[in-house]
């Protein structure tokens, strides 16, 4: 295994296990974390192999303590986010279109009603369960709604975002701090990384990445190699002769490692 590889699994947490008071740490650098691919609905993220504790288990925990929250990240994916990281996000993967007559209306009876879930909306309005449900995945685009996933059940409530974080727009970032922040934890994690790596994983616009990525390096705090970028920190471990490590994951789809490889997993078509 090379240098990169093994640093990169290592702050993974894959070659030493995280304990669970640097879990919510770890969690922050690789979200937004999606739940296990091919997992039931409702079930709450994991991150496999990094702990010898359930950290499944954990992250039900923290969510239902609403310490991890649900959202939809990279390009409409279902991910979880650690709640203190929601403002950063949101300003990242936020739907800045106006909204629609009938997100307007949805919107007015959440703030009337409160709280609800599909099938007390379905009885207020009689409007049919899947007229509703996309209304409401747009309007949790937009973060103007939460979904309250705090337990594996289906029937689940959902809130207008005022009402469960009222300065939410007051502590987002601009976007383009926002994409700097990730950037380096991106680049803290995976080593080395290109642009197309952070493209695979985040799935925001090029252009935000490519100004995000030229920015740290005008600042000192991203290097740019032959490779890719690098904290400056890490160059000259990078360059020392290192032992070998050898080790094997058989990793599920969704995690995030797999999500930032995709580039080097791909066989180009010909």
């Amino acid at each position: 295994m090379d240098k990169v590889s093994a640093l990169r699994m290592q702050r993974h947490g894959l070659l030493s296990k995280v304990q669970e008071t640097e879990f919510p740490k770890l969690f922050g650098l690789l979200s937004p974390v999606r739940p296990v691919s091919w997992s039931c609905p409702g079930s709450p993220p994991e991150l496999r192999y990094r702990t010898e504790f359930d950290n499944g288990a954990f992250c039900a925990q923290l969510r239902q303590e609403h310490k991890l929250l649900k959202g939809r990240f990279q390009g409409g994916c279902i991910a979880y986010v650690l709640a203190k990281d929601f403002p950063l996000f949101a300003a990242l993967y936020r739907d800045s279109k106006p909204l629609s007559h009938t997100e307007q209306e949805m919107l007015m009876l959440f703030k009337r009603e409160g709280p609800m879930n599909i099938g007390l909306v379905r009885e207020i309005t009689g409007l049919r369960a899947k007229d509703i449900t996309p209304v409401l995945h747009r309007l949790q685009r937009k973060f103007l709604f939460l979904e309250d996933q705090s337990d594996s059940e289906w029937d689940r409530p959902w809130m207008a975002m005022e009402e469960f974080c009222p300065e939410l727009w007051e502590q987002m970032p601009s976007a383009e701090d926002a994409v700097c922040e990730i950037l380096l934890r991106f680049v803290h994690v995976n080593v080395r990384v290109n642009p197309e790596m952070a493209h695979a994983f985040y799935q925001l616009p090029p252009k935000l990445l490519k100004e995000g990525f030229s920015r740290l390096e005008e600042e000192g705090k991203l290097l740019h190699t032959e490779l890719g970028w690098i904290l400056p920190e890490d160059e000259v471990f990078l360059q020392e002769e290192t032992p070998t490590v050898r080790s094997v994951f058989a990793l599920q789809r969704n995690d995030p490692l797999v999500l930032a490889l995709i580039p080097e997993f791909t066989v180009p078509e010909y």
